[in-house]
């Protein structure tokens, strides 16, 4: 079984993010974006199948990352925050609008 963490291709990206993203992405050397299905189907040529398909980093991380960046953390008042954002962000969990996916991947036995 394997698990991949790729940035999810721009087409998906949310819009207002895409300029943010690719300076991101210059910084810590992205050089790719993926389409899931197209990684899907490369793996499932080397006979794998798909076990889980789960995307992450939605708009609302954005709203966690910029708290961070402005607000200095009273004691626990942004650890809260942060913890109710990426609960949020897991339950759309099937929502392609993301920054990022993770394919879980099994090898089919013959």
């Amino acid at each position: 079984m394997i698990s991949i963490c790729v940035p999810n291709s721009y087409k998906n990206t949310p819009l207002f993010l895409k300029p943010i993203i690719k300076v991101i992405d210059k910084r810590v050397g992205h050089l790719r974006h993926y389409d899931p299905k197209d990684l899907i189907k490369k793996f499932e040529k080397h006979g794998m199948k798909l076990m889980d398909l789960t995307y992450h980093g939605h708009s609302i991380i954005v709203l966690n990352s910029l708290l961070n960046m402005i607000w200095k953390n009273p004691p626990g008042v942004l650890d809260k925050l942060w913890w109710w954002i990426t609960e949020k962000d897991i339950d759309d969990k099937k929502n392609s609008s993301s920054v990022n996916f993770t394919i879980t991947m099994q090898k089919i036995r013959g």
